[in-house]
């Protein structure tokens, strides 16, 4: 990143970043990781929420994708735990007195004191 940084009195405006072009992330002209809309909107809240059931995934999602099911939940994060470049999300194994099975970003690394699902 470039840092400009204009010159003047006290009422200069504040330092300006400005990007290059070698700036990377998902989703970007740039960025090694691509993302359909329900994969990115899946990933995004395991990362801001922590694990979770695809049903609570599919009702919290609402801004970011629209899924018209659990299923549909259900096999974007299968696709996320099979990619080549991945995976991205571990199932964890499903805690007594729930119904589901909460899944987990990978992006740092395992969990740790946690088991994560084979099956």
């Amino acid at each position: 990143m470039q840092l400009s940084v204009p010159t003047g009195g006290p009422w200069a405006p504040a330092p300006v970043l400005t990007l290059n072009s070698t700036y990377a992330s998902s989703n970007t002209t740039f960025g090694k990781l691509q993302f359909s809309d329900a994969e990115f909107a899946v990933i995004c809240l395991l990362l801001l929420r922590g694990p979770q059931t695809p049903g609570e995934l599919k009702a919290r999602s609402g801004r970011l994708h629209t899924f018209s099911d659990t299923h549909e939940v259900a096999a974007t994060l299968m696709r996320l735990m099979e990619r080549e470049d991945g995976p991205f999300v571990a199932r964890l194994t499903r805690a007594t007195g729930r119904q589901d099975s909460e899944y987990t970003h990978l992006f740092s690394g395992a969990p740790a004191g946690t088991a994560i699902s084979t099956d």
